[in-house]
């Protein structure tokens, strides 16, 4: 049976993008996180979600051309509903 949890989304995100910081400038890319909530719950397999999102993070600044920004955004998708 696989674990899941359930955490705010947000502080993570938040993490993740701070620890791609040094990869994001050695592609000469702009890396930024913004939210427009300070909590986002959700339930999740974090062995497989964590490694899922890096490596798609990863890819993202790897193919963005140098000298453009990746914003990360965590907000409201729909009115009463939060989306990431």
């Amino acid at each position: 049976m696989p674990l899941t949890v359930k955490v705010n989304l947000v502080p993570l995100f938040r993490g993740l993008v701070t620890g791609a910081q040094p990869f994001a400038v050695a592609q000469e890319v702009v890396l930024m996180f913004e939210t427009e909530v300070e909590t986002l719950m959700i339930s999740y397999n974090p062995e497989k979600a964590l490694s899922e999102i890096t490596g798609l993070l990863s890819r993202i600044i790897t193919f963005t051309p140098q000298t453009y920004r990746v914003i990360v955004s965590v907000g409201n998708g729909y009115e009463h509903k939060n989306y990431l």
